[in-house]
């Protein structure tokens, strides 16, 4: 059985705090030009450059009597700092990788702990991320809950939770199987977590239940090819061996060079599936006169 992956967008995010970097006020010259191009090279995609400029703006930020204290201008730089430290992270290996990644957490703990209210939002949303990305599901999953109830709690419509596939991502991960079902609930007409309802449905030896599930995360998307083989699988162990051969084909039509199992077991469906062959009629006994 195979668990969704929901790779996260942060490009428009990265875009957001370029703009909001621009409208800050109070900068001198030298610290808002750091931060607002190590910004604007971050959401570029040129985040090695983008570290040099952030970190250049957070040695004299840091250093500033004023900007230092100031939640809105620290709270968008670590966050900044944690994008940049995370995405590079990807590309190492190793200890290096390990330490990027330690260091993008630290700048998302600076962000919550001394940014303002919309920091404060972000770094709980970044850390989170950090942590699904890492596998961490207990961490991701107590930082979803934080920011669930950091955002239920102010009245801005800018502030509406809407990480319902995330977070029972990390339930599901946690081994809290009921939150993530209710979590996957909250949003019915996505096909991720339709996915991930017909997972818990199956661990809770549900078979019919997480077979309609992965059907309708299959209807919203037919190129899901997480659901589709989901699909199959619970076809055939429902005994729907027509079913289940169809599903495997449009599997393979998406995914064609899958294992060879895959192939294999379509193969050994399609020959249990062959009609028995008709037998010839047996001769009939030679019928003589009796003399």
């Amino acid at each position: 059985m195979r668990t969704t992956q929901n790779p996260t967008d942060r490009i428009s995010r990265l875009l957001a705090a370029v703009c909001l970097v621009a409208a800050l006020a109070g900068c001198t010259p030298p610290e808002q030009k750091a931060l607002e191009d190590g910004s604007r090279l971050l959401a570029a995609g040129k985040t090695a450059e983008a570290l040099v400029q952030l970190q250049d703006a957070r040695e004299r930020i840091e250093k500033h009597p004023n900007l230092k204290t100031n939640l809105v201008v620290v709270g968008t730089l670590y966050n900044q700092l944690g994008l940049a430290h995370q995405i590079l992270s990807r590309t190492k290996t190793g200890a290096a990788k390990t330490g990027a990644m330690t260091d993008a957490k630290k700048c998302f703990d600076l962000a919550i702990d001394h940014g303002g209210l919309e920091s404060i939002i972000q770094g709980y949303q970044n850390r989170a991320w950090l942590n699904l990305e890492a596998q961490e599901w207990k961490a991701a999953d107590a930082d979803y809950d934080a920011l669930l109830m950091r955002t239920s709690g102010t009245r801005s419509t800018n502030h509406v939770f809407n990480l319902w596939l995330e977070k029972g991502t990390a339930e599901f991960g946690a081994g809290r199987i009921a939150d993530a079902n209710e979590s996957f609930s909250k949003i019915p007409d996505n096909t991720h977590a339709q996915n991930g309802l017909g997972i818990g449905a199956w661990k809770q030896k549900d078979i019919a239940s997480a077979a309609k599930h992965f059907k309708k995360a299959v209807d919203l998307d037919g190129n899901n090819t997480t659901a589709l083989f989901n699909l199959a699988v619970v076809q055939q162990e429902l005994k729907q061996y027509p079913e289940a051969r169809e599903t495997y084909l449009s599997y393979l039509a998406i995914v064609p060079d899958a294992d060879s199992d895959i192939r294999d077991l379509v193969e050994s469906l399609e020959e249990y599936l062959k009609p028995d062959p008709i037998p010839e009629p047996e001769p009939k006994e030679e019928v003589k006169p009796e003399p």
